[in-house]
Formats: structure tokens, sequence, C-alpha cells
């Protein structure tokens, strides 16, 4: 049996794994063994929104708003809401692509959408910044 740790979306999980005549035969199930803070990029120097499932959100404070970034590379599919319209907080702002699954990229806090830095069918990399809702 070998151990083996993995990180996936800021959780590790550890897995055990047993080699017979060369190949794989059986894998035990991965155990979530700590979760680990997703943090926004570098450049912004803040800490961000932990990632909900299939909801994603990663934002750092922007004076009274936050600054949504991607969370991974992909295309926006749709935009749902455009510069001065008003959400809510969890109100699905855009579809981002990512790996042939459709990833909903919320509104991290009640507010107006400000600085929509993004157009449909736009290819965007994991930080880069998305939207603002002030």
């Amino acid at each position: 049996m070998s151990k083996y740790r993995i990180k996936m979306d800021g959780v590790v999980y550890e897995m055990e794994i047993e080699k017979i005549d060369g190949e794989v035969k059986t894998a035990q199930a991965a155990v979530k063994t700590e979760t680990v803070q997703k943090t926004a990029p570098a450049a912004v120097n803040t800490v961000s929104t932990p990632v909900k499932e299939n909801k994603t959100t990663v934002s750092a404070p922007a004076g009274n708003g936050a600054v949504v970034v991607s969370p991974m590379p992909g295309t926006i599919l749709k935009i749902n809401y455009h510069n001065g319209d008003a959400v809510k907080k969890n109100d699905t702002v855009m579809i981002l692509e990512a790996m042939k699954m459709e990833n909903e990229i919320v509104a991290p806090q009640d507010g107006v959408v400000s600085g929509l830095a993004v157009e449909e069918k736009t290819s965007v990399q994991g930080g880069d910044v998305l939207f603002t809702v002030i």
C-alpha cells in the first residue's frame, strides 16, 4: 500500500493505493484531512471568500466594495448583470465555462455591479479581474 496526499481546490486528501501485478487494482476512497482557505492573487494581497460548490466567488475588498476575480482559466459564457445593475449577495452575475463545466460566478455582497472587465466569449485566466460590486 502506498500513501499519497493530494490537494484539490484547497482541500487536502489522503489516499492509499494498492499495487498488484504491476497495475492498480484497488483504491481506497479519499479522506478529507484538512481544509486550506484559498487566497486572492498576490497582486491584490487580500484573503478571498471560500469557494462554494459550483458557485464561485473569489473576491478582495475594494474600498466599500469587492473585486471579483476568476478562480480558474476559462471562457465567459453568459453575463447576467452589467455595469449599474443592482445585485444581491449570491446572485449569479456570470457563467464561466472551465473544462466543459459551467461555474456560476456570484456576487459576494449586495450592491451594484461596477467595472465589468469582461464580455461574453472572453477567455480569462485564474486571477483576472471580472467585475466589482460596490
